[in-house]
């Protein structure tokens, strides 16, 4: 026995006599030249430990590395790798038994260079060891793993006051990082430890700080990990949006288990305030492929002067899965409660180059104007004190289209009711596609005022400003109401069908009044004009004609009504003109003609009446005298303030021109179709016209 502990005691007598040995006799500086050499070899880089090396003894075995740089390649702008202090230690004793124990790992002020210079070449490059080396080595380890399986213990990393650049002279980016610190407290395969960081950044013109803390959990054979008590924190700020904070929070993260996840975002955009909150459960296969967020709730509030009503609130519930590989959100259960309108449906979307969008979506109702808070009642018009009426200013501000390039979407959409710029419509279904600059509704179809329209409109962004056309089909509406609710024009009313076939260039409302060019059809049945009362100016015509005196304007409404009306508008220029314009009633026929400008919404209008050849009874007495007359009406003003005249000095040369025409065929006969003129009756005709 006692042999035995005299050996025991040895082989500890030599053990410390030879570590004494090693940390007396061996100065660890003259490991440089070897460790530069081997890490040489291995990267291709100079390594330069301008610092003191220096053993630790108690209560572990290590070292501690001073200032250290691992060099760029020359024609960079600063060494690849620095730090000014780095310490490490194991324990000797666990080592007979397999067992990796090491101490606390520390780097200080370690700096990381990464640059790309304008030529492509990069100070990383060549620094990874040739394919096959890397997989002889990892073979060997692999065996070595097999025959003596080891078991790692790490007490703790942490870096303090770490940092990067990435520097792009090709792209002229440039990305920094500091004030990195990092802290893992405790590392032991199989068991639970805590990680803690914080860092600030910065990229171009963009500001990151961050902090955050876990829980995390490795399987000892390295195949599972896990997460708990994640907390992160981040602000931000850029030119344009300054986001005072984010905070997220996981209950708990295992592959193919659901983890509770929260999160709050506020921030600012020039005059415009929001706050977002919301949560979800995430879940996630073995491979880190698909992730899937069910029961996605969030609630944003925005206010400022930048929106209509100054405050907008949005609550949005979805389902979905992310395919990590393919880049593809597919959204199959999506609701979205945009100021108490709802919206549901099911989405799809893929990231790339070109974004793809695929979407199915619909609402019972979508009340635009209330959402631009339009829906307030209009106050009431004061009369001009100064002269005309005032218009609105008409905008020349063309949309920015730029967004249609870079999406691939395709979608219907279907409203029960829909509202917007005071234009009700019910039923409507929308096609809608985007690609390559070109949005179109391929169709459009929706019940209005007691009619139906189809329609179909393309938009293309190429073109600068951007083309459009469009092609509608209007049937059986109610023209007064969609006027009024559409323009405020009060003045028409009736059974309306309308064919649209226009295009242009430029979608401003300035340019689109003044480039559209086409062509629309109006027919209106059963309908009447307001604010002009046809039959009082004819019978008040027909007295002047008759010498009566007129001492007091008959009383009746300011409306006229007909049984057809029709026209046909051709756009050109900014003005639309028409040359057919025709209204039928069992009083009189008007033909018509004239033109308005479409910016300046004024009125010109020329219409000719002429009373119906069935006309009998009273009215046929009264307006007697007007039998064979065209009786001229102009029409001015504007679109929403139409003003009716009946020129009496036009009445008379009408008058004066029939008598002349009774005369001269009492004298010459009726003119007969095809043939010449006499010489004496054009000498008549121009005498007297």
């Amino acid at each position: 026995m006692k042999k035995l502990l005299y050996l025991i005691f040895a082989a500890l007598l030599l053990i410390i006599i030879g570590f004494g040995a090693l940390f007396f006799l061996i100065d660890p500086n003259q490991l440089k030249p070897t460790i530069a050499d081997q890490v040489k070899k291995a990267t291709g880089r100079e390594l330069v430990i301008s610092g003191d090396m220096s053993w630790k003894i108690f209560p572990r075995i290590g070292f501690s590395l001073g200032e250290t740089t691992l060099q760029s390649p020359p024609g960079f702008a600063e060494n690849f790798v620095q730090f000014s202090n780095a310490e490490l230690d194991l324990a000797l004793m666990p080592l007979l038994s397999h067992r990796l124990e090491i101490g606390n790992i520390n780097l200080k002020n370690a700096h990381i260079f990464i640059q790309t210079l304008a030529d492509g070449r990069s100070n990383m490059d060549g620094m990874i060891t040739g394919k096959k080396e890397a997989e002889e080595k990892q073979s060997t380890s692999a065996e070595t793993a097999e025959k003596a399986p080891w078991d790692i213990i790490l007490q703790g990393i942490s870096l303090t006051n770490a940092s990067a650049t990435i520097r792009n002279d090709k792209t002229g980016d440039l990305k920094t990082m500091s004030k990195l610190n990092f802290s893992l407290d405790h590392f032991s395969p199989g068991e639970w430890s805590k990680i803690s960081f914080s860092l600030s950044a910065t990229s171009n013109e963009i500001t990151v700080s961050s902090s955050g803390q876990t829980g995390i959990f490795i399987a000892a054979d390295l195949g599972e990990v896990k997460l708990k008590k994640l907390h992160l924190e981040t602000s931000a700020t850029t030119p344009e949006i300054q986001i005072e904070s984010v905070r997220i929070d996981l209950d708990q993260f295992t592959v193919g288990q659901d983890g509770n996840l929260t999160f709050s975002i506020k921030g600012k955009k020039r005059d415009l305030d929001f706050a977002s909150k919301g949560s979800t459960k995430i879940k996630s296969d073995r491979a880190f492929n698909q992730l899937q967020v069910t029961g996605l709730q969030v609630e944003t509030n925005l206010k400022g002067d930048a929106l209509p009503k100054k405050k907008l609130n949005l609550i949005l519930k979805a389902d979905s899965n992310y395919n990590v590989e393919q880049s593809l959100l597919t959204i199959p259960s999506l609701e979205a409660d945009i100021e108490q309108m709802i919206i549901k449906g099911k989405a799809s979307f893929k990231d790339g180059r070109v974004r793809q969008i695929r979407f199915n979506m619909s609402s019972e109702s979508i009340d635009i104007d209330q959402l631009l808070g339009m829906n307030k009642a209009k106050p009431a018009a004061k009369p001009s004190q100064t002269g005309p009426e005032v218009k609105a200013t008409i905008s020349d501000q063309e949309p920015d289209l730029s967004a249609l390039k870079q999406l691939d979407l395709i979608g219907t959409l279907a409203v029960d009711k829909f509202k917007a710029r005071g234009v009700h419509v019910t039923d409507v279904l929308i096609n809608l596609k985007i690609q390559k600059g070109i949005a179109e509704i391929s169709s459009l179809a929706a019940n209005l005022y007691k009619g139906s329209i189809k329609a179909r409109v393309k938009i293309n962004s190429n073109n600068r400003p951007a083309t459009y056309l469009a092609k509608k089909e209007i049937v059986g509406v109610d023209a007064r109401p969609l006027l009024m609710d559409l323009a405020d024009i009060k003045m028409l009313e009736g059974k309306a069908k309308v064919s649209i076939d226009v295009a242009g260039r430029g979608l401003s409302q300035k340019k689109i009044r003044s480039n559209i060019k086409g062509t629309v059809d109006l027919q209106f049945a059963d309908g009447a004009i307001h604010g002009v009362n046809i039959p009082k100016m004819l019978r008040e015509a027909a007295a002047i004609l008759k010498g009566e005196v007129i001492t007091e304007k008959e009383q009746g409404e300011l409306k006229t009504d007909f049984s057809s009306m029709g026209m046909t508008l051709t756009l050109a220029k900014g003005v639309a003109k028409t040359n057919n314009l025709k209204l039928i009633s069992p009083l009189f026929i008007v033909k018509g003609a004239g033109e308005t400008n479409l910016v300046k919404e004024d009125l010109n209008f020329l219409l000719k009446t002429a009373l119906a050849k069935e006309l009998q009874g009273q009215e046929a007495e009264e307006l007697r005298s007007l039998r064979g007359l065209e009786i001229p009406i102009k029409i001015t003003g504007t679109w929403q303030m139409p003003k009716f005249s009946l020129s009496l000095e036009e009445i008379a040369k009408e008058k004066a021109k029939q008598e002349i025409k009774r005369g001269l065929e009492e004298i010459f006969g009726k003119e007969k179709e095809g043939e010449p003129v006499s010489p004496e009756r054009k000498i008549l005709q121009n005498l007297f016209n």
